[in-house]
């Protein structure tokens, strides 16, 4: 829903410059904002990872699982709502 809401509101900030040289640095400015945005929208989930680093020690120190395997399915679970969010975004702007 942030991403949707973010989406519109810098969208419609930038609906009207024009493709040519007159709006080269207005269209500049609106690829660092969404850049900015898009690369600072994923800074809460370093809370979530520091708050899981005492399960991982606990996993990796039982020899749970090898250490790939659960750095990967982590990965993986976090890179589907990253890209989910960056193509809505993206669509909208």
């Amino acid at each position: 829903m942030q991403m949707v809401v973010m989406g519109l509101i810098v969208g419609s900030l930038f609906f009207n410059v024009p493709p040519d040289r007159t709006g080269v640095r207005t269209l500049l400015g609106a690829s660092f904002i969404c850049l900015m945005f898009l690369a600072f929208g994923s800074a809460p989930e370093l809370g979530l990872l520091m708050m899981n680093r005492s399960v991982w020690y606990k996993h990796r120190d039982n020899y749970f699982l090898p250490t790939y395997a659960e750095l990967s399915s982590m990965a993986l679970v976090r890179a589907a709502n990253t890209v989910y969010e960056s193509v809505v975004f993206s669509s909208i702007v």
